[in-house]
């Protein structure tokens, strides 16, 4: 399910990365600790010199973390309690603040955190924040002033105004901590939309609502206007449309603040009811989403299946050598002469493109229903690179036969994915074959062949019962759903 938030807090968490040498003992130290009216989403900020800030004012605490333990290219953090003192008294306290547990391609240098707090009462503050490395155990407090001059006001949390509360509207929200952007063409049409709004009019007369949705950076806003009767709740989903060419800005995973924003339309003029960021983590390009937020997205390994790519019209070219008349017929060729196309398939792709498996520690393609993103070759650099764990020669091998017209089919089990192709159209039987065995030069196609049968054979029984570790996707049939190859 999407995160559900009232909006009311903002947190941000950022990795910056450095190449530096790692002592091998670390202590988990909090390195600098500030107060500013705004930190940037590239973690820059100006810090206050003198700590002091007035009434009601946006004040951002900010801190760095030094000697965060890494395992598997990976951190986990648990940002354990947030305390707000006045004159020595606790008036405010936090626990789970946030949990993060982050993959990463580069070393880590420090972390950095911020989170927004306003102060409507003048008088001298203290914050306590309390952070525990989930991976050592280890944990650090640390604790820094402020002072808040000016006379007391009412001023309302950051995200409303009292415009909106004159009118007693609720807005609640839901959305995706982290945007599968490979796929995020598939939000709102073959997955619900990347954004929930539910807006409640408790008030005595209908109102015109207005909902705005941005993520930062990479999304142009959408708008969506509703009316609401009195004593109502409607729901607006939105899917803010990507900007030209954001993908080709990942590479590597971003961090960024997803935006909203409420509005009531009265005599004309927008009156805001609430308005929110929260950090989220724009996926790289070749993040492949299998499930996430009790979501399961495995139907998504189709889009890495591009039988339209440029690569795949190249690859026939080489192996057209190797068929009678030079044409690759798909099922205009009766059983034995499919059986034939895929010999000079996988020959091919032995011999003249040099695939061999490689193998991915910590490969993952189901985790009792827990978070599970993998980073994946497209086909083509399948191909020119010359080598691919088992999803990625899978998608290749899926790609080859989808732009034949052939019916693919990818087979996932526990740690491991294989391929298959329909006899004949139509007919309901497979051809099964197992493409991590192509770099072994002792293996022919119908070893590969047996061998991906045998598999099937040992599956079947698991996929009969609907295992939710065991999943056969059936490329046409995601075609027929919506969801379409990754373009570029």
């Amino acid at each position: 399910m999407k995160e559900k938030l009232a909006g009311i807090f903002v947190m941000a968490i950022v990795f910056l990365s450095m190449c530096a040498e790692t002592p091998e003992e670390k202590n988990l130290t909090v390195s600098k600790f500030v107060f500013c009216t705004e930190v940037l989403q590239n973690g820059e900020y100006t810090p206050r010199s003198n700590s002091e800030f007035s009434a009601g004012e946006n004040i951002n605490i900010y801190f760095e973390l030094e000697g965060v333990e890494t395992k598997d290219n990976s951190v986990s953090l648990k940002w354990d309690s947030l305390k707000i003192y006045k004159e020595g008294n606790l008036i405010d306290e936090k626990y789970n603040v946030l949990s993060y547990d982050q993959s990463f391609d580069t070393d880590i240098s420090y972390v950095w955190m911020s989170r927004p707090i306003t102060i409507t009462e003048p008088g001298n503050y203290e914050v306590e924040i309390k952070v525990i490395d989930n991976y050592t155990g280890k944990e650090v407090t640390a604790k820094e002033s402020f002072k808040v001059i000016g006379e007391g006001t009412s001023t309302p949390s950051p995200t409303s105004a009292p415009e909106g509360k004159e009118k007693d509207i609720d807005v609640t929200y839901y959305y995706f901590l982290k945007v599968p952007s490979a796929t995020y063409h598939l939000f709102g049409n073959v997955y619900e939309n990347y954004v929930d709004v539910e807006i409640t009019n408790n008030s005595s007369e209908k109102i015109r609502a207005k909902v705005e949705a941005q993520i930062m950076n990479f999304t142009n806003a959408s708008f969506q206007t509703v009316d609401i009767p009195t004593g109502q709740k409607i729901t607006v989903s939105l899917t803010p449309p990507l900007m030209p060419n954001a993908l080709d800005t990942l590479s590597e995973q971003k961090r960024t603040n997803f935006h909203i924003k409420v509005t009531y339309i009265e005599s004309g003029e927008e009156k805001l009811v609430f308005e929110d960021t929260q950090p989220v983590t724009m996926l790289a390009k070749r993040d492949m989403v299998l499930w996430m937020q009790n979501i399961d997205f495995r139907d998504n390994i189709a889009a890495w299946v591009t039988p339209n790519d440029p690569s795949i019209d190249q690859f026939f070219s080489v192996a057209k050598r190797y068929m009678p008349g030079g044409t690759f017929a798909g099922y205009s060729e009766d059983e034995e002469g499919v059986l034939n196309q895929l010999e000079k398939i996988y020959y091919t792709l032995k011999k003249e493109y040099k695939i061999s498996y490689l193998s991915t520690p910590n490969f993952r393609i189901y985790n009792n229903g827990e978070e599970v993103i993998q980073r994946i070759r497209f086909p083509s650099e399948t191909l020119k690179g010359g080598t691919g764990n088992c999803i990625e020669t899978t998608v290749l091998f899926a790609s080859i036969f989808e732009s034949l017209g052939m019916n693919a089919v990818i087979i996932l089990r526990p740690g491991h994915a294989y391929v298959g192709v329909e006899t004949q159209n139509g007919s309901g039987y497979y051809y099964f074959i197992e493409t991590t065995m192509l770099g072994n030069e002792d293996v022919s196609f119908y070893d590969a062949w047996e061998y991906g049968s045998s598999e099937f054979d040992e599956d079947l029984p698991h996929l009969n019962n609907n295992e939710e570790a065991y999943r056969a996707i059936f490329i046409d049939d995601c075609r027929d759903a919506g969801i379409s190859p990754i373009e570029g």
